[in-house]
């Protein structure tokens, strides 16, 4: 039989099911098609043709189903822009929260149209970039890049087209090679510049030109129309839910960072009467009688896990004046008098009718909430109002929401008086947009919005009531997850359940049924299970793995199939493969290899054919070569291969870089090996014989640089990768780590150019493919971001990078080309961490690697841990969320408990004792002090207001700590700082004062401590912690540990940590930039005690360092022989010794004895911890 008959019966398996989907096959409800390995990030690639994501229709294509997308008469946009009225104001669905927007717009042409040689012509006022498809072509963009490079829903727009700019006239050409007689449809997606940008537009006219002009679409009409918030192609989207939340205000969520709101007692509102009237306890009168109708709140309260977990109903009580819309933990559980239920209302809104609060006789409304297990979270929550007038000149106005839990121990969890944010509605609420100046990197992910999902199909051609039925992902376990009562699937119809793990339907708002349980890639069971308890349908005993392109679907005999076409809602339909190509085995592992040989590839499948590349891309049927012999390889060389089979899923591609012939002082740092399509991973036109259309992370095409920053010149095809920051500039990648001994690592990864906002812009990267970074220049030599994600290939489990530290699973790894300690010494950010690791602290480990990019070296690099979430979930041993923050701007979690801290900090005198011992409930102590004792000891340039990180693991027993990074501004960096340096004040000229140009001091003052514009950051936790003599004592205590005896600050310790970095590093700077460490900092800051004595002066002249000077041990620690004796003396004039043998201090909190009085040597029969 023909390849070309065969395809063809294949594919009528799914239309006979199409023809025959009422017919009873066994009378009842089947599992009829899964997805368990969507990706809404990976793309499909057809030369030709714009990529695409997932299984189902592209939404620009005609068979894509948006009809649950919203309808409403454009242009769409916010701002202001001459001569345009918007019909839909947006900035509520993406103002501070995506840049982009899709429409939809069908439109007939008729059959002189469609054949007309006039021109068809795009007409387009936009900000700030656009993609244009019509009839599912891409026809026009601007500011976005190359055609036909992908644009997802959360990247920002390369270049800003301003509000002033008029009307753009594209031509596609000749009306007859576009459009189509019937239905046609114009598809346009626009992307902003920035989410926190203050005007955005998406305005289109479609016409013919000539005489007279034909208008086929314009931009006033009515068009479908789809925030992106989820990436729209590829994947199964639950409209009502926005990664398992209903679509809500961004403010109203408890990670928006709210810090720049005031603070003050509730309840809030106005009152225009001098007596009576309202009782508020904050009155806004003054900035917003007259002005605007609506104010917003934000409450912080805390829930135990207990009741969290509880499924009695929460209770709401209202009290309010005129309307309110009521969100908990970002969720709108109540609305009144004003908007739509579950849509955003914008800060201009009237409430839509009068209603009086309990002081003028109007009536406190009770409300049963959903249970609490539904909208609580265990520790904080968040309770936000928005309250609106009926009137800018209204007399007053209020918002009082009360929450309580119920049941037999019913608990008040939040007050209209307790203490809240709140702001006045001028403009939609928004974060901060941050400092232009800031040198943060945060590549915050944005989540992706693919879903597993289970179709149901009613074989019969009765309905079937589900109550009483379940799903169910284990077969041990076959009431899992229950349909809710009242559940029903139509004769012959379809249900479709999406396996998430949330456990909602829709009357939480959902437009599906959501699983407790989500399916695995890798395959598992999965059951429907009837009322009576029989399995009415399973695929069983476990599906197979499951690939990112493929569903896996019931065939018309009832057997499983992977499909390439999803058919949520509908009967099957597509090509059907039987399995996934087993991949090929290389004769060789990839590595080090001392000469050339010949490689040979096998199938395990003696029917499959063998594809390979040698210049980094993806094998395809139409990319490689077909191999017959042994590669013979003589250089450097990676080589990616996969199986093919017909009526089979392609493999796995399986990649090897060989190394050959490679240096002696390249071999004796670990290799790490990145592969990719040169075009579409890495490269671009800026890179000397580079790729023309390169579209990779450090492609730059057009523009120029002025003083120093990149700018597009007004030239919308010009485009800056580096610029672009976050999930949506990740490319995948193959992944190999060699170690210099031990076993290897290969993977897939994601791969990221990394940066501050001060480099990225600055960033040229010319270097061509085949040539190394440079060594002297940060703007040719960038930074990498890896993450290791399950949907690409499998993370590492197991993995000692770096074997001196606990932690074995890593998902996302930072490879750090300097910076500003680009080439030598380069050690000095590696060599601050580890000395921080030395206090005992947690912190970053690294190590140094050559980089290899499709097997050419690049340079040398510090791999290194990354600091988020995944990496203080391992270091700390936390199953639990934390927040991350790196100057200012945070990572993962939120600012409410980091807002809170500075507050507590701020606002209370920590020189009473009680009121310091609650501040450890906040902050570690211990870290603090080691913190600033590392960075004030290095003379830190850049910092304390930059390059930093801190943490806190979201439980009751979490606290902030620092954490050491981007420390290559120390020990003299650039001669900014000498070795006389008093960090605590800025002094860098030794005149005692401080302040001095250029200088960043530690120690604020308690004024700029105390003030409500105190700087978020170490300074005001070091300042207002030192006003503590507790706190002056314990930072003594550290000094007295890291100072003496071997700790990580003395002379001894610093120099084998600066040794082994030095010994590892110089053969191959030798190699590269034909000269050694340079030792300069190491002879003058660290060989010396020049620095250690200085130091010690600072301490004391900060009351840092006391009068009373430590006791001394005859032992200073380590292993000791069974029953030994130690000795302690007492170096002072007179007083007694107290000491522990518990670890706890002596010395209670204080300054109560709370040891033994020392009276002669102690012997120590077991392992034990001694305090004096």
């Amino acid at each position: 039989m023909g390849a070309g008959l065969r395809i063809h019966a294949r594919a009528l398996v799914f239309f006979s099911l199409l023809a025959c989907a009422a017919r009873p096959l066994f009378g009842q409800v089947v599992i009829n098609e899964i997805s368990a390995a969507n990706s809404d990030r990976q793309l499909k690639r057809t030369a030709g043709a714009y990529p695409v994501p997932g299984t189902t229709p592209p939404w620009y294509a005609d068979a894509f189903d948006d009809s649950l997308w919203k309808e409403s008469k454009g242009p769409f946009g916010f701002g202001s822009f001459s001569g345009v009225t918007l019909g839909l104001n947006v900035s509520g669905l993406i103002q501070n929260k995506v840049p982009s927007l899709y429409l939809r717009k069908a439109f007939p042409v008729t059959t002189g149209q469609a054949a007309s040689s006039g021109r068809l012509e795009l007409v387009t006022r936009f900000n700030d970039g656009f993609i244009a498809f019509l009839n599912g072509v891409e026809v026009a963009r601007r500011n976005m890049g190359n055609a036909g490079m992908y644009a997802y829903r959360d990247q920002t727009a390369f270049n800003t087209n301003f509000p002033g700019a008029p009307a753009t006239v594209i031509d596609l050409g000749a009306a007859s090679t576009r459009l189509r007689a019937g239905t046609n449809r114009l598809c346009i997606q626009t992307h902003n510049k920035a989410v926190t940008s203050g005007d955005f537009l998406s305005m289109a006219d479609l016409r013919i030109a000539g005489t007279p002009v034909v208008s086929l679409v314009t931009n006033t009409t009515v068009w479908r129309y789809f925030a992106g918030v989820a990436e729209p192609s590829g994947g199964l989207i639950d409209y009502g839910l926005v990664n398992g939340l209903p679509q809500t205000a961004t403010w109203a969520t408890l990670g928006y960072n709210d810090s720049s709101w005031p603070e003050a007692n509730g309840a809030f509102g106005y009152e225009r009467a001098t007596s009576g009237g309202l009782v508020l306890g904050t009155n806004l009168q003054s900035v917003m009688y007259g002005i605007t109708p609506s104010l917003y709140v934000r409450t912080l309260f805390s829930a135990t896990p207990a009741e969290a977990a509880s499924t009695e109903p929460l209770k709401l009580t209202l009290d309010y004046d005129d309307g309110i819309i009521v969100y908990l933990n970002g969720r709108e559980v109540a609305r009144r008098n004003v908007g739509t239920a579950n849509t955003i209302t914008p800060c201009t809104a009237l409430a839509s009718a009068g209603h009086s609060a309990s002081e003028d006789g109007g009536a406190v409304e009770v409300v049963t909430l959903g249970a609490a297990n539904t909208l609580l979270a265990g520790g904080d929550n968040v309770l936000a109002l928005q309250i609106h007038n009926n009137g800018v000149t209204s007399s007053d106005l209020i918002g009082r929401a009360t929450l309580a839990t119920t049941g037999a121990t019913p608990r008040t969890l939040a007050r209209p008086t307790d203490t809240g944010r709140f702001f006045v509605g001028t403009r939609e609420p928004q974060a901060p947009a941050g400092d232009e100046e800031d040198e943060t990197d945060l590549d915050e992910d944005t989540p992706d919005s693919e879903s597993d999902w289970i179709e149901l199909y009613n074989t019969g051609a009765e309905p079937v009531n589900l109550t009483g039925w379940s799903l169910t992902d284990d077969a041990d376990k076959p009431r899992k997850w229950y349909f809710p009562a009242g559940s029903s699937i139509p004769a012959g119809g379809y249900l479709i359940v999406m396996a998430t793990g949330f456990n909602i339907g829709p009357t939480d708002g959902a437009t599906y049924l959501h699983t407790n349980f989500k399916l695995g890639k890798e395959g598992e069971y999965v059951g429907l299970v009837d009322a009576g308890g029989a399995v009415a349908s399973a695929i069983a005993p476990a599906y197979p793995r499951q690939n990112a392109f493929h569903v896996y679907a019931r065939t018309f005999f009832g057997s499983y199939v992977y499909g390439d076409t999803a058919t949520p809602g509908a009967a099957n339909a597509g090509t059907t493969f039987s399995a996934i190509t087993p991949p090929p085995v290389f004769s060789h592992l990839g590595g080090f290899h001392a000469a050339s040989f010949p490689l040979q590839l096998a199938s395990p499948d003696p029917a499959a054919v063998i594809r390979y590349t040698t210049d980094g891309q993806v094998p395809s049927e139409t990319v490689g070569t077909v191999y017959s012999a042994p590669i013979t390889l003589t250089a450097a060389t990676t080589v990616r291969a996969r199986c093919f089979k017909a009526w089979q899923i392609p493999s796995d591609t399986v990649t090897h870089s060989f190394l050959i012939a490679q240096s002696a002082a390249r071999q004796t740092l670990p290799a790490l090996c990145v592969s990719g399509a040169p075009a579409l991973t890495f490269y671009g036109p800026n890179a000397s014989g580079g790729p023309a259309n390169g579209e990779g992370i450090m492609a730059i095409k057009g523009g120029s640089y002025v003083s120093d920053l990149w700018n597009n010149l007004g030239d919308m095809n010009a485009f800056n990768m580096p610029m672009q920051n976050g999930r949506h500039a990740e490319r995948p990648a193959g992944f190999e780590y060699y170690p210099t001994s031990g076993v290897a690592l290969r993977t897939e990864v994601g791969l990221r150019l990394s940066g501050s906002g001060h480099a990225r812009p600055r960033y040229r990267l010319t270097a061509a493919p085949s040539a190394s970074f440079s060594t002297t220049d940060f703007k040719n030599k960038p930074s990498f971001n890896y993450y290791f994600r399950g949907e690409l290939g499998e993370s590492p489990q197991n993995y000692a990078f770096f074997p001196e530290s606990r932690v074995t699973l890593f998902e996302d790894m930072r490879l750090r080309a300097g910076k500003n300690d680009v080439s030598n010494p380069f050690i000095k950010d590696e060599l601050m961490r580890r000395i921080f690791l030395g206090t005992g602290q947690k912190g970053s480990r690294g190590t140094f690697v050559s980089l290899y990019i499709n097997s050419i070296w690049k340079g040398y690099y510090n791999l290194c841990e990354h600091l988020r979430e995944a990496f203080m979930q391992q270091q700390h041993g936390s199953a639990a969320l934390w927040d991350v923050v790196q100057v200012g701007a945070f990572a993962s979690g939120d600012s409410v408990h980091w807002n809170n801290t500075i507050t507590f900090l701020r606002t209370n005198d920590l020189t009473v004792p009680a009121t310091y011992a609650t501040a450890q409930e906040y902050v570690d102590v211990d870290n603090i002090a080691d913190y600033v004792l590392c960075n004030a000891y290095a003379a830190m340039w850049d910092w304390p207001n930059n390059n930093w990180v801190a943490a806190r693991e979201r439980a009751p027993q979490g606290r902030w700590r620092f954490y050491m990074w981007d420390a290559e501004g120390c020990f003299g960096a650039d001669s900014r700082n000498p070795a006389t340096y008093d960090s605590f004040i800025g002094d860098r000229d030794g005149d005692g004062v401080g302040n001095d140009t250029g200088t960043v001091r530690i120690d604020i003052g308690d004024a700029a401590a105390t003030a409500a514009t105190a700087p978020k950051d170490v300074r005001t936790f070091y300042t207002r912690l030192r006003s503590s003599p507790e706190f002056r004592l314990r930072f003594a205590d550290r000094a007295q540990k890291h100072l003496f005896h071997g700790g990580c600050l003395t002379r001894e310790s610093m120099q084998a940590t600066y040794t082994a970095l030095r010994d590892l590093i110089n053969p191959i700077m030798r190699e590269a930039i034909k000269a050694s460490m340079n030792e300069t900092f190491y002879n003058a800051w660290i060989v010396p005690d020049t620095r250690r004595n200085t130091f010690f002066a600072q301490l004391v002249r900060h009351g840092l360092w006391p009068a009373t000077l430590a006791p001394e041990f005859s032992r200073h620690g380590g292993e000791v022989s069974t029953n030994d004796w130690v000795a302690i003396s007492n170096p002072n004039g007179g007083g007694t010794v107290y000491w522990t043998a518990n670890g706890v201090d002596p010395r209670a909190l204080g300054g109560a004895a709370a040891g033994t009085p020392y009276t002669g040597p102690v012997q120590f029969p077991a392992t034990a911890t001694l305090k004096a």
